[in-house]
């Protein structure tokens, strides 16, 4: 099985036609492409977050078919280097890795769960997840990641476990960062329309899109995992204990 998917948009079109345009397709509005098989999905990052055209190499994402229980990850990205440098250690968690130069994965399944994965070109990583939009409930899970420069240019390699995912992912998202001050660039696989807000959020799940996942996995991933659960009850113990405070 393959499949691929391109719109690009018309430039007369407006923000609520681009807006329904997104939501029927379930594809980006600005040349984005996306290909899925049996055995990768891949995807390039050609717009920013606001749907205008980035200015240089797209950012490429694929994602390969579960291996010993993980999804491997390789990104191929610009090396900007117009960033501040993360002062963690490489291959460990870094908070607020955000504020960085950094490439995010965001897969989305059932009740607006999701994991997001941030990976960095100086190899360290933010595994999160979050129960509706924007509500972390578990962050900095480990994740077996390793990052090489090689001039203008990064790649990186990670294996994202199956249990991090949330019950039945069909929807995703992805973006890369970089950039500071007021040159901060934040650019998305599916963005929002152009003109629809003033500043990027990449939780607007609404933008999320559709894309053809299932045959990545060998595992069943319809259920809740182990990790989730935990995530879950300990989040419901940490607010029922702030209720008490």
């Amino acid at each position: 099985m393959y499949w691929t998917m391109r719109h690009t948009m018309q430039p007369n079109l407006t923000a609520e036609r681009m807006h329904l345009l997104q939501s029927l397709l379930g594809c980006a509005l600005f040349a984005v492409a996306y290909t899925a098989c049996s055995t990768r999905v891949s995807f390039e990052i050609q717009t920013t977050w606001d749907s205008r055209p980035v200015n240089h190499t797209p950012v490429r994402v694929v994602m390969y078919r579960e291996k010993n229980g993980s999804i491997p990850v390789t990104v191929y990205a610009p090396f900007f280097n117009d960033s501040p440098i993360p002062s963690g250690p490489a291959g460990q968690p870094f908070f607020r890795l955000w504020d960085h130069e950094v490439v995010e994965l965001f897969l989305l399944g059932d009740n607006d769960r999701y994991l997001e994965v941030e990976l960095s070109p100086y190899g360290q990583h933010l595994v999160l997840l979050l129960d509706g939009e924007g509500r972390a409930i578990k962050h900095s899970l480990p994740l077996e990641y390793r990052a090489t420069i090689e001039g203008n240019n990064w790649h990186g390699e990670a294996l994202i476990p199956v249990s991090y995912l949330p019950p039945r992912p069909s929807r995703m998202n992805a973006y890369a960062i970089h950039g500071s001050g007021e040159g901060r660039t934040y650019e998305a696989l599916f963005p929002v329309p152009r003109g629809s807000y003033d500043a990027p959020n990449f939780h607007r799940l609404e933008f999320f899109s559709h894309v053809m996942l299932e045959p990545l996995f060998k595992t069943d991933v319809s259920n809740v995992t182990e990790v989730w659960l935990k995530a879950l009850e300990e989040h419901k113990q940490r607010e029922r204990g702030s209720a008490t405070v």
